[in-house]
């Protein structure tokens, strides 16, 4: 099927370039794009919750930036599972 959201985990020190190459390559709305730093899912319960909303209402496609895919999808697992038992 189709995607609704596309959830964007990367580096924060380079989110502000992603969402700046995506206005060069992208016309009209980027609302549907969600980009999201990386470090932060450690350290932030309002993000961990953000996403958890976000995925269980949309169709959402990963994009896993900078960093290894591995503990990318581990941390953010961990963490949305984690914030569901709260």
């Amino acid at each position: 099927g189709k995607i609704d959201k596309v959830l964007w985990l990367c580096p924060c020190s380079v989110k502000t370039t992603i969402k700046r190459e995506l206005e060069k390559h992208i016309d009209g709305d980027l609302s549907n794009f969600i980009i999201a730093g990386i470090e932060s899912l450690s350290s932030s319960i309002r993000l961990n919750f953000e996403l958890l909303r976000l995925v269980e209402k949309y169709r959402v496609m990963l994009i896993v930036d900078g960093l290894s895919e591995k503990t990318c999808i581990l941390k953010l697992s961990l963490h949305l599972t984690h914030s569901q038992r709260l």
